[in-house]
């Protein structure tokens, strides 16, 4: 039974985002703009294939799962290292790098699942339950990350603030950010193992790790953070680090929200 849910379930999920991607391609020949609007479009139905794929294969494989994300992101990590090395910035760069990660962690989520692909298993009756079931959590999710970059959005309103100060302020809130890497990765180890019908005091144990680690880091980034800001991004964004060092310290309390959520 759970090998035939999981050959329906994933077929499904194939079926869906295939339909998608061809849309996406559609809207792509039909729309004009730029590279990086166009490329966002082909990209989107990818993205979301990465995630629910992914989930599954944390709940079936978590060793595994967590393998093939090491891999893919070191994967990312050479290969933007190459770029910012050796070739110039531009939007192409940034499409392929931003994708390079998703794309990998695709291909190797499907074939470490190791369902059988079977459209006739698709069952429309079945799909309209998924949606039923899930279009609240869509929801919730996406209110979720229009919440985490509501602040651009609304500095981008004011005629007074410039796209360079934007920018600024990006850079210092995604160098905070940082603080909830780890935690963030101890979260889904977390949920494997609950799946895996592990006690619920690994959720007291993971939060108590969490956030002794993302204090930690949140320490390295208030000390040294202008330093890694001057490196990674150059001395024009050296007024970042007082809005890093500001938001490190909040950071740190989210930790529990996170593990949770």
């Amino acid at each position: 039974k759970s090998k035939e849910f999981l050959d329906k379930f994933c077929s499904t999920v194939v079926a869906i985002y295939s339909i998608l991607f061809v849309i996406s391609w559609i809207i792509y020949a039909i729309v004009s703009g730029s590279i990086v609007v166009k490329g966002s479009i082909i990209l989107i139905p990818i993205f979301g294939y990465e995630m629910v794929i992914q989930y599954v294969y944390l709940v079936e494989s978590p060793k595994k799962r967590h393998i093939s994300q090491i891999i893919s992101y070191t994967i990312e990590t050479l290969l933007l290292l190459f770029f910012w090395l050796f070739l110039k910035p531009n939007n192409y760069l940034m499409l392929l790098g931003l994708s390079t990660s998703i794309i990998l962690k695709s291909i190797m989520a499907t074939k470490g699942l190791k369902f059988k692909l079977d459209f006739r298993l698709c069952d429309f009756k079945y799909v309209l339950m998924l949606v039923k079931f899930g279009f609240l959590p869509m929801i919730a999710l996406l209110l979720s990350m229009l919440n985490s970059r509501i602040d651009v959005l609304m500095l981008n309103m004011y005629e007074s603030v410039s796209k360079a100060q934007i920018g600024i302020y990006s850079v210092g809130i995604s160098l905070a950010d940082k603080v909830l890497l780890i935690p963030e990765a101890i979260r889904e180890i977390l949920l494997g193992k609950l799946v895996a019908g592990k006690q619920k005091e690994e959720v007291a144990r993971a939060c108590r790790m969490g956030s002794a680690i993302a204090f930690a880091i949140s320490v390295f980034i208030m000390i040294f953070g202008k330093f890694v800001i001057a490196i990674l991004y150059g001395s024009d964004y050296s007024d970042a680090y007082s809005i890093t060092f500001i938001s490190s310290i909040g950071t740190i309390f989210m930790v529990y929200i996170k593990m949770v959520t």
